[in-house]
């Protein structure tokens, strides 16, 4: 909590019942996180962003094209340097808050080689690409933006 927000809330004289109502709302997001993880299925692109599932749209053929060339590009460098691996669209990341499927991760070999076959949650990746759309480069240049950099994600 960035120090400014912590001192307005000291300020307020219902700053216990505050904190109290806080901590419902996260035990509550919490809780919805883990009903998210049970409804969401390979047939669709969701994430978990801020307490809320968002499902995307199909995506367009120019989208479609740019993270397949990105990914060719990428898988095969990282597969002739054995550096570790890349992973397109259905990928999802779970960090401290939010789940996210990004267009493209990619993991150091040290990382990768903890991953068991049939994981489906995955850590913080080394590398993210968001291939920009009108309906989501809002919250790609912002809350993925933030988030991205609060876990180290190049």
């Amino acid at each position: 909590m960035p120090k400014v927000l912590a001192d307005q809330l000291l300020e307020r004289h219902d700053a216990l019942q505050q904190m109290k109502r806080l901590q419902a709302m996260i035990e509550d997001e919490h809780s919805r996180r883990k009903d998210f993880y049970q409804w969401v299925t390979e047939d669709f692109k969701a994430e978990f962003i801020n307490g809320k599932i968002v499902v995307h749209s199909p995506v367009r053929k120019r989208h479609w094209e740019a993270s397949d060339f990105l990914s060719r590009l990428l898988s095969i460098y990282t597969s002739i340097k054995k550096i570790g691996k890349v992973g397109t669209e259905k990928v999802m990341i779970s960090l401290t808050r939010n789940d996210y499927e990004p267009d493209l991760v990619f993991f150091s070999k040290e990382k990768a080689e903890a991953f068991e076959e049939d994981q489906v949650l995955f850590p913080a990746p080394d590398f993210v690409v968001e291939i920009l759309s009108k309906s989501t480069a809002k919250v790609d240049k912002t809350v993925k933006k933030d988030d991205y950099a609060l876990h180290r994600i190049k």
